[in-house]
C-alpha cells in the first residue's frame, strides 16, 4: 500500500508540473524552479567531461569542461565561501587550460582553511602549477597534500608524483592522470568501505544510522 501511495503522489506532482507549464502558469522564462542549480549541473557536467576525455572524446569533454566552470562560476557568485564548490571550480579551470586561475582559487582555499579539510586543493593546485611549468612548486604543493580518512588515495598518488616531478620523470599531463585515477580508485574504495559499514550495522541491529546522518549534517557547512 505504501509503494502505490508514493507512486500516485509521484504522478500527482509530475502531472501538476506539465499542468502549470502548459497552461501558461509556467513559462519558459520563470520555469527555473524546475532547473537544477548551477553547482548540480557543474558537478554532472564535470563528470560527464571525465568520462568523455576518458573515451577519447576531445570535443565532448572539452564542451562539458566549459560547461562545468561556468556553472560552477556561477554558484560560486551564489554561495561564496562553498569551499565543494570552490574546489569544483578549480578543478574545471584546470580541465579548461585556466592554470592560474585555478591555482588562485586552491591557494585561496589552502590560506584560509585546516589543510585537513581542503586536501583536493594542495593537489589541484600541484596539478595547475606543473601545467604552467612551474615544477618545484607543484612538488610542493603535491607533496604537501594531507592523507586523512577518505581522501588518502589520492594523497599517495599526489607525493609519489612530486617525487617524479622533481626526478625529471613525470610531466603535468602524467601528474594530471595520476590524480584522476587515484580520485577513482578512491571513490571505489570509499564506496566499498561504506557497504561494508552499512553491513555491519544491519548485522547489529541498524544503530549505526543516526550517527550517519548526524556526521553528515553536524558539519553545518560543505566540505571536500
Amino acid at each position: 500500500m505504501k509503494k502505490s501511495t508514493k507512486i500516485k503522489a509521484g504522478v500527482g506532482v509530475a502531472a501538476v508540473g506539465a499542468s502549470l507549464l502548459f497552461n501558461g502558469c509556467v513559462t519558459p522564462a520563470n520555469a527555473g524552479w524546475f532547473e537544477a542549480p548551477p553547482s548540480k549541473v557543474a558537478e554532472r557536467a564535470l563528470e560527464h567531461g571525465k568520462l568523455a576525455a576518458r573515451m577519447g572524446d576531445e570535443a565532448e569533454a572539452k564542451a562539458a569542461f566549459e560547461k562545468a566552470r561556468e556553472n560552477y562560476a556561477k554558484a560560486m557568485e551564489s554561495k561564496p565561501g562553498w569551499r565543494s564548490i570552490a574546489l569544483g571550480y578549480a578543478e574545471a579551470c584546470v580541465r579548461t587550460g585556466e592554470y592560474a586561475e585555478a591555482a588562485k582559487v586552491c591557494e585561496g582555499l589552502i590560506s584560509t582553511n585546516r589543510a585537513d579539510d581542503v586536501p583536493y586543493a594542495f593537489a589541484f593546485a600541484g596539478v595547475a602549477y606543473a601545467k604552467m611549468g612551474e615544477t618545484q612548486k607543484a612538488a610542493e604543493m603535491l607533496d604537501s597534500t594531507p592523507s586523512v580518512t577518505g581522501k588518502d588515495v589520492v594523497a599517495k598518488a599526489a607525493k609519489v608524483q612530486a617525487v617524479a616531478l622533481r626526478g625529471g620523470v613525470a610531466d603535468a599531463d602524467m601528474v594530471l592522470t595520476s590524480i584522476d585515477n587515484a580520485m577513482l580508485a578512491q571513490t571505489a574504495n570509499n564506496s566499498r568501505n561504506h557497504d561494508g559499514s552499512q553491513g555491519e550495522s544491519g548485522d547489529s541491529g541498524g544503530s549505526g544510522g543516526s550517527g550517519a546522518g548526524a556526521g553528515a549534517g553536524g558539519g553545518g557547512g560543505p566540505t571536500i
